[in-house]
């Protein structure tokens, strides 16, 4: 049994082996969803921009956030740090909106890239952002270019940026100039960074977030995610990771593991193996159980051979004493009358108790008494004898 659950587990680790090693060579297709996630190498992730910013930085610590500004503790721990949220869509409640208004007064700096900033934070912060064409996603990956200004920090001049892919669209639309600063724009002159000073603080809001991607930074243009990420104090960063398409929740090994499609389908084989190990390797095992015969009533052959035993002996009388003798028992332990002779009495009460007739049972008394005194008995009176005594067995009560 040990032998064979063995060979069942190296089997399956064996089959696991081999699909883990499959998956991991077979080429995965491109996944072009948009995460904005700096742990992700996809081409809509920010995994390049998260490392240049950690590089810039030098010795700066980068921190990753996992919980609401409202819930976070980081918010309120570190000092003269950046808030750094590169995202789809920007939607903090009004409880949040106002800690990350408090964490920017006290000296820190936010920059928030979107595509999309819900209308109370636009209403809370005093700017209207324009339509979006990303609804257009796919013929807008297959347009060819697009053009970013970008005024590097302390150049009155700006810098032209060439992009294969032309980008969203997003746009500052309306902003109270008195408070805001812009030093982004598209072709048609519409601000992609606005910045504005608040408190002892700072706020960078940006419209345009696939430019800071992985595809973007690599195979189109470098210099605008560069420039922008100078325009940013060299301080502490606090990376967020809550704000995202695809919000992290759970950074358990398990969820790891069920995010990378070789580890993933690894992990249901080994449930599937385990499943059929149960089913077939765990049945119980045992000798063979032989066949049971179950015991005769050899009854019947014995009556029939003690039968066959007086048969051949002839002796009638013996015969005829032994059935008297357990007639009379019959009728004491049943009746509880004791028969030693034969009268009109005893039939009497023995035939009110057994139900037989007076008559039938004065016979039956007569001719066992009479056959119980003589010495020789022939068949025919043991056959009538056997035939009172089987009439009264049959018929008492």
């Amino acid at each position: 049994m040990a032998k064979v659950n063995k060979l069942y587990i190296v089997i399956i680790l064996l089959l696991l082996t081999v699909w883990i090693v499959l998956q991991h060579f077979v080429p995965q297709p491109v996944n072009w969803q948009l995460s904005f996630s700096g742990e992700e190498k996809t081409p809509y992730g920010c995994f390049v921009f998260r490392e240049m910013l950690d590089e810039l930085n030098g010795e700066k610590e980068l921190t990753s956030n996992f919980a609401g500004f409202y819930t976070n503790p980081l918010l309120n721990q570190l000092n003269h740090s950046t808030l750094v949220v590169v995202s789809e869509n920007f939607d903090p409640d009004s409880l949040e909106i106002d800690q990350l208004l408090q964490y920017a007064t006290q000296g820190n700096t936010v920059f928030i890239s979107a595509l999309y900033f819900d209308p109370a934070f636009q209403k809370k912060m005093g700017f209207t952002l324009g339509s979006s064409n990303l609804h257009l996603f796919k013929e807008v990956m297959q347009q060819k270019t697009d053009t970013l200004l970008i005024y590097p920090a302390g150049s009155p001049s700006p810098s032209t940026c060439l992009f294969k892919k032309t980008l969203s669209g997003s746009s500052f639309t309306e902003l109270d100039t008195a408070i805001y600063t812009s030093s982004s724009f598209n072709s048609r002159n519409e601000a992609k960074l606005i910045h504005r000073m608040i408190g002892s603080g700072e706020i960078y809001l940006h419209s345009e977030p696939l430019a800071l991607t992985n595809y973007h930074i690599l195979y189109s243009n470098r210099e605008y995610a560069n420039l922008l990420a100078l325009k940013l104090p060299r301080q502490n960063i606090l990376w967020d990771n809550w704000y995202k398409p695809k919000r992290v929740v759970n950074t358990s090994p398990m969820r790891f593991i069920l995010s990378e499609p070789a580890l993933r389908t690894g992990y249901y084989l080994i449930l599937l193996g385990l499943l059929l190990y149960l089913i077939f390797g765990s049945k119980r095992r045992q000798r063979v159980i032989p066949a049971y015969t179950p015991p005769q009533n050899t009854s019947l052959d014995f009556i029939r051979t003690l039968g066959d035993l007086y048969l051949r002996n002839r002796d009638h009388s013996d015969l005829a004493q032994k059935k008297t003798t357990y007639l009379w028992e019959f009728i004491r332990e049943r009746y509880l009358i004791k028969v030693q002779q034969n009268n009109a009495e005893t039939a009497r009460h023995l035939s009110q108790k057994s139900g037989i007739r007076q008559e039938a049972v004065q016979e039956l008394l007569q001719l066992s008494f009479e056959l119980n005194q003589h010495e020789a008995v022939s068949l025919k009176e043991l056959k009538e004898l056997n035939q009172h005594i089987e009439y009264f067995y049959k018929n008492c009560l």
